[in-house]
């Protein structure tokens, strides 16, 4: 019975493809069978691993929708000058991120929040920086195909003319014909756009690895793990949740302020950007943003809304402190006063040393093991 939980483990963890392990398992039972050698159990797990793949694999075959989300994803042609695609400022390679401040749209336009990573945002209720009503990808959409402050693509939503090249692309045509679609509308697209993004789930990063037993954590990443989650830095207050996305506290408002701006006497934020506030006119809503995912934060720079830190150090010193303090300039002053900002950003004392660990446990977080799928990366480009 010991051999038959070690071929098990084998084919389970040695084996890494679905193909090398259904070809081992026809490989051992055609030879056990040759050999007149019948272990029934070792045959019986042979044989569940070929269903079990197999089934698995049609399960989670992309669907037609996906497909082709996945080209429009890519696909330049759906910008008004064919220069932009949702690539274009979320590139896989950086978590579906730009590296970038702020973007810029495809006339030049500079875009004014950060580009947040699409990795698990299907997941959400609600998906833009500063905006509550936005509950829906294909809401979210919007801003960037049809924006006219700043223009981002430049599309006309009720022009559907500039979406038909699509029945004259090789690439295309096979699925919209699967599909029966004989036109398209920007409806659709958004719909494919969105069953795309939704595909972008993964928690496959060295925590989750560790959560499940398969890996170890060095020393360093499981310091800055307790301070992470401990009562000294209170990260877990916001970034609680599978995705490091939620407040601990389900009380607490997904959108807060953390003591970024502080500006004159109405403690503005920078840029005229206030955040929620903008959508609600609620001055008590001044500077409250939506509480981003930690996941892939060490390939996601620069942070913040407005990409105002160049690296996780600079975070980090910003929360020991308790807020931003600018000095000079029209931005100057101090974030930490501000009347809106969350209770639990009150400052702490953090060693050199404590700021590397916790770093260290933060780089636990990334995974870009999904760069290895070709569905997860450009179409129109040699991979």
């Amino acid at each position: 019975m010991h051999r038959d939980i070690d071929l098990w483990v084998f084919i389970k963890d040695e084996l890494d493809t679905t193909h090398e392990r259904r070809m081992f398992c026809i490989y051992f039972v055609a030879n056990k069978i040759t050999m007149r050698f019948f272990n029934l159990t070792a045959i019986f797990i042979c044989i569940v691993f070929i269903t079990s793949f197999t089934s698995n694999n049609q399960k989670t075959a992309p669907n037609l929708d996906a497909q082709i989300g996945r080209l429009f994803f890519y696909d330049t042609r759906l910008s008004i000058n064919k220069t932009k695609s949702c690539a274009s400022c979320h590139d896989p390679k950086l978590a579906f991120t730009d590296g970038e401040l702020t973007p810029k749209g495809a006339l030049g336009d500079v875009v004014r929040r950060n580009t947040p990573t699409l990795i698990n945002l299907a997941d959400n209720e609600t998906f833009n920086w500063a905006d509550e009503k936005i509950t829906s990808l294909q809401l979210q959409s919007n801003i960037p195909l049809f924006g006219k402050h700043p223009i981002e693509m430049g599309n006309d939503s009720t022009d559907n003319s500039t979406l038909q090249f699509a029945f004259s692309d090789k690439m295309y045509l096979p699925l919209l014909q699967q599909k029966r679609i004989e036109r398209l509308n920007w409806s659709m697209v958004k719909d494919f756009i969105a069953e795309y993004v939704g595909q972008l789930k993964f928690h496959n990063a060295k925590y989750d690895l560790w959560k499940n037993g398969k890996v170890k954590l060095s020393k360093d990443e499981l310091a800055g793990k307790k301070l992470f989650f401990g009562d000294k830095l209170n990260c877990r207050k916001c970034h609680s949740g599978n995705d490091f996305d939620e407040p601990e506290f389900t009380r607490m408002n997904q959108y807060q302020n953390i003591g970024l701006y502080n500006i004159g006497k109405d403690s503005i934020y920078a840029n005229g950007d206030n955040g929620l506030e903008n959508e609600t006119k609620d001055r008590d809503d001044i500077g409250k943003f939506k509480i981003p995912t930690l996941r892939n934060i060490a390939i996601t720079a620069p942070y913040f809304h407005d990409g105002s830190a160049a690296s996780l150090d600079e975070v980090i010193s910003h929360y020991a402190r308790g807020g931003r303090l600018i000095e000079k300039g029209k931005f100057a002053g101090d974030g930490k006063l501000h009347p809106n900002k969350n209770q639990f950003i009150e400052g702490f004392t953090i060693t050199e040393k404590e700021k590397k660990q916790l770093i260290s446990f933060l780089n636990t977080l990334t995974d870009t093991s999904y760069l290895k799928n070709a569905f997860y990366r450009n179409p129109f480009q040699a991979n």
